[in-house]
């Protein structure tokens, strides 16, 4: 029926045959009217000799309106959803009666720019919007309930489809939780690697972003997260190249491994204090990143290695700094540590070479072996006993022969290393707050003659005395509970 100019099917329709509009070439305007329950369609079939028959073959559809779900058998080997490849297919409205896309539903209808898919859709097939070239603006709207989506698929031996590849998507408008399998080895978030993809705005219905949710994504320069979202998943953001910012908001309470991995574009990120616990290299090869802002109670080794960043502020809400949190971050000039904190770790700013301004709270109760070995600071304290906070950090510089050491009162901790290899110290008084000697602390001390350990100290690290020659007895108070080896 060649004279066919438009169609109207109405909510009584169960069914239509398989080349019911087969070569109606004028047919440009398809409204499915809105309705429940499935309408079976006929499908499009394709062969590789290049030609097809179907349901709308050789119909040049330019405006559709689906306002009801569709069902059509794609298991035969050389069928498609009936309206694949409709390259003529400008508009599509989606209407709130259907609740699922199918697999294949708008291959290759290169015509598309836009598509709103409303919040009665609980879920999208594999590829229903493969080789949709010209898909630039995709809005999923706020909704209760996780969307079901298919995944991209990626083999580089083989071949690369999905639900959206080959769809130079500029703009998304993500308005609700989403899935996708990704159990299968080459299995990824259907937005994986679109390199066009510039803006994502996150609705207030999103509680979290999947696992790799915007992985290789390289053209993305800004997200918008709301406060409803609680996570951020394993590689959500990984070789993100063009995002050079981020505001995590203080609801979010976890960060995936390799969350960040290589976004080399962020210069800056802070960590809100909701955050309890951040994956491993999560931020990791962040080549351009200049300042962190932390405001979670713990901190680890996230940033462990980063040659780039130079400011690190870590805020009040910040209790303990765990070990190497900062090691080897030689491109650091300046920290600033919250009034909170009481604990720094082992190693935590060890060879920070660049490392010489430090603001160091009173609050420091320990301090861990070899926290600022290597670093410019610590290079230029004045010689002689450095207290960190209330911990007896080191003793710098050479120490002359007879030295006799009062510790400070209000000393917690006598920290490892602390006086190992100075023979000149010959007696130390120790007040009754210290409640920890750490490892060598004493070690090689051989010029000392007799030490009264307070009965405050719980715990003595291991070779505290090792090496110390003079010593012929030492008295260990019942408050001590442990004692390392040698």
């Amino acid at each position: 029926c060649s004279g066919l100019t438009s169609i109207e099917i109405p909510n009584s329709v169960t069914s239509i045959g398989e080349y019911a509009f087969n070569g109606c070439t004028s047919l440009k305007d398809l409204s499915i009217e809105d309705g429940e329950g499935n309408l079976s369609l006929g499908i499009h079939t394709y062969n590789s000799s290049g030609t097809g028959k179907g349901m709308f073959y050789d119909c040049p559809l330019e405006a559709l309106y689906l306002g009801r779900d569709l069902s059509y058998n794609t298991s035969r080997s050389s069928g498609y959803s009936p309206f694949y490849n409709k390259l003529s297919l400008t508009s599509v409205t989606i209407g709130n009666s259907v609740t699922s896309i199918g697999d294949y539903a708008f291959y290759d209808c290169s015509g598309l720019t836009s598509i709103v898919i409303p919040n009665s859709v609980t879920s999208i097939g594999n590829y229903a919007f493969n080789g949709c070239t010209s898909l630039k603006d995709l809005r999923i709207e706020d909704g209760e309930g996780t969307l079901s989506l298919g995944y991209n698929f990626y083999n580089s031996s083989i071949y690369d489809r999905g639900l959206f590849y080959d769809c130079p998507l500029e703009t998304l408008y993500l308005g609700r939780d989403w899935s996708c399998n990704t159990n299968n080895s080459y299995a990824n978030s259907p937005f994986y690697n679109i390199k066009t993809l510039t803006s994502v705005t996150v609705g207030d219905s999103v509680t979290s972003i999947g696992w790799y949710a915007f992985k290789e994504c390289s053209g993305l320069t800004s997200i918008e997260i709301p406060n409803s979202v609680t996570s951020i998943g394993w590689y959500a953001f990984q070789n993100c190249t063009g995002l050079t910012s981020i505001v995590i908001p203080n609801s979010v309470t976890s960060i995936g491994e390799w969350a960040f991995r290589d976004c080399s574009g962020l210069t800056s990120i802070v960590i809100p204090n909701s955050v309890t616990s951040i994956g491993e290299w999560a931020f990791r090869d962040c080549s351009g990143l200049k300042k962190v802002e932390l405001n979670c109670a713990t901190i680890d080794s996230w940033f462990s290695g980063n040659k780039s960043i130079e400011e690190v502020v870590i805020g009040n809400s910040v209790t303990s700094i765990g070990g190497r949190v900062f090691y080897e971050c030689s491109g650091l000039t300046s920290v600033t540590i919250g009034n909170s904190v009481t604990r720094i770790g082992d190693y935590a700013f060890s060879g920070c070479s660049g490392l010489r301004r430090i603001a160091i709270p009173s609050s420091i109760t320990y301090v861990g072996d070899g926290a600022f070995s290597g670093t410019e600071w610590l290079g230029s304290r004045p010689d002689g006993v450095l207290y960190i906070g209330k911990a007896l950090y080191k003793y710098i510089g050479t120490m002359p022969s007879n030295t006799s050491i009062e510790v400070k009162e209000g000393t917690t901790q006598i920290c490892g290393s602390a006086f190992s290899g100075r023979s000149g110290l010959t007696s130390i008084e120790i007040p009754n707050s210290v409640t920890s000697i750490g490892e060598s602390a004493f070690y090689g001390c051989s010029g000392l003659t007799s030490i009264e350990i307070p009965n405050s100290v719980t715990s003595i690290g291991e070779s505290a005395f090792s090496g110390c020659s003079g010593l012929t007895s030492i008295e260990i108070p019942n408050s001590v509970t442990s004692i390392g080896n040698s």
